[in-house]
């Protein structure tokens, strides 16, 4: 199905919508939930490099053709892990900017 003006109508008209969406920015500020933790980076990627690494032994090491599935399957899911991980970085999330206040880009 196409989506034209007459299947879609949003909700609200451009400047309703820009007036909610500065009040979100604002809210989300205050909430400081932008300030990014380095430690959680830090601890998230080391704790899924070392999972890797024991679900890759063990992807090696088995002969159950069961337990390679289920090996298989939690490496998949690491592996999404580290791919959020990266996604944050491909935004620019993870390292501070050179935009921000007091920051310099070496």
């Amino acid at each position: 199905m196409e989506i034209t003006e007459s299947t879609y109508r949003p909700k609200f008209g451009l400047l309703e919508g820009a007036r909610l969406y500065k009040e979100l920015h604002k809210r989300v500020r205050v909430a400081q939930l932008f300030k990014r933790s380095y430690m959680f980076y830090a601890l998230h990627a080391l704790c899924v490099f070392i999972a890797i690494a024991i679900i890759w032994y063990f992807l090696v090491v088995t002969t159950n053709t069961i337990l390679f599935s289920v090996f298989a399957m939690l490496l998949a899911m690491c592996l999404s892990q580290l791919g959020g991980y990266m996604h944050d970085a491909a935004h620019m999330m993870v390292a501070p900017q050179a935009s921000e206040p007091g920051r310099t880009r070496s």
